[in-house]
């Protein structure tokens, strides 16, 4: 590619000399040092929440800087008491860089309903993966932690209960009516 490198001494053997190639070796590190700028400019500053407590979604907002196109995966994770580690949901939204955007709003779903109790205690939000893959500073960065605490229980309305006790009530005593009725003779 850049030549034949040997010199030919006396007696017609061939000896080596150096290739300076300063021209190339140039080129070549100043694209390098191009592209690793490129890709480590990227970087998540902070993830919020919007929500609190029990729900099987969360959102809240993205602060990252990023090549456009570049994207981010954001997870839900819980906290195991029992092991004091955090654990993937497998919920998950990516969000997709674009020029000149540094905010990105985000909505996770479907949380499993199994990370609403013990012997979990609290959820957040962390970078997952990015695509490509390492081509973001800050991945570290998680959210705020917040309560995984489990749904309210909707007690049963009295009236609920009593509409189908009254309805049944009152179709066993026009029963009992045309029973009694027949025993005496009277027609219903």
């Amino acid at each position: 590619m850049f030549g034949d490198t040997r010199i030919h001494g006396s007696g017609g053997r061939p000896r080596h000399r150096l290739n300076t190639l300063m021209g190339g070796l140039a080129l070549s590190v100043a694209a390098l040092v191009a592209m690793t700028a490129a890709v480590f400019a990227c970087t998540v500053t902070s993830i919020s929440v919007t929500n609190d407590c029990f729900s099987t979604s969360t959102s809240g907002i993205l602060t990252a800087d990023g090549t456009a196109g570049y994207t981010v995966t954001l997870e839900v994770y819980a906290h195991d008491t029992n092991t004091s580690q955090w654990v993937a949901t497998g919920a998950k939204d990516t969000v997709t860089m674009v020029t000149n955007k540094t905010s990105y709003p985000y909505t996770i779903s479907g949380i499993a309903s199994e990370y609403f109790g013990s012997p979990y205690n609290l959820l957040r939000v962390g970078v997952s993966s990015t695509n490509p893959s390492g081509a973001f500073g800050g991945t570290s960065v998680t959210s705020s932690n917040y309560s995984a605490c489990t749904p309210p229980v909707v007690a049963e309305s009295p009236l609920a209960v009593a509409l189908p006790l009254a309805g049944l009530l009152l179709v066993a005593g026009f029963f009992s009516l045309a029973v009694v009725r027949r025993r005496h003779g009277a027609s219903v």
